[in-house]
């Protein structure tokens, strides 16, 4: 039996999202199972895949899912959101946070009584991004083009 589930990366909670008989139909339904459940959960029209975190960043704002290069059965789920926090420019900053991931399991491999949550350890990383300095020069741009103003 094989069970397709989901870790919440923060809190490390495992929950089981479907289970299969076989392994091959586990495997053709993964990806429609993972994003209709984000659909269902995040109340959402669409949810696109990327190739690498990075490429989250020129897109728009919404969910993404990433395959794992490392393991082959796993997703991750992606949130990029954006925020004008700006004072004197238009400041916006895109946060990227990973919400979910998804992984298969095949349950005639773990024994009984085994902890999940002590497995997971290595699914903990966060994406930040590094924009404080941007603002610095905005502003700094921004008061030296006001200066020149009133020269």
């Amino acid at each position: 039996m094989t069970a397709i589930y989901y870790v919440h990366p923060q809190t490390l909670s495992v929950n089981i999202r479907e289970c299969y008989q076989k392994y091959d139909t586990a495997l053709k339904n993964f990806k429609t199972d993972v994003v209709e459940f984000v659909k269902s959960i995040k109340n959402v029209e669409t949810v696109s895949f990327v190739n690498t975190k990075t490429e989250i960043n020129s897109k728009s704002d919404g969910f993404y899912l990433k395959q794992s290069n490392k393991y082959p059965n796993r997703m991750s789920l992606y949130e990029r959101s954006s925020k004008d926090v700006g004072y004197i420019m238009s400041s916006i900053v895109v946060e990227v946070k990973k919400i979910l991931v998804f992984g298969m399991l095949d349950l005639a491999c773990v024994p009984d009584g085994i902890n999940l949550e002590m497995n997971v350890g290595e699914i903990t990383k966060t994406i930040a991004p590094k924009v404080e300095l941007m603002y610095l020069e905005e502003l700094k741009q921004a008061l030296e083009k006001r200066c020149k103003k009133y020269d």
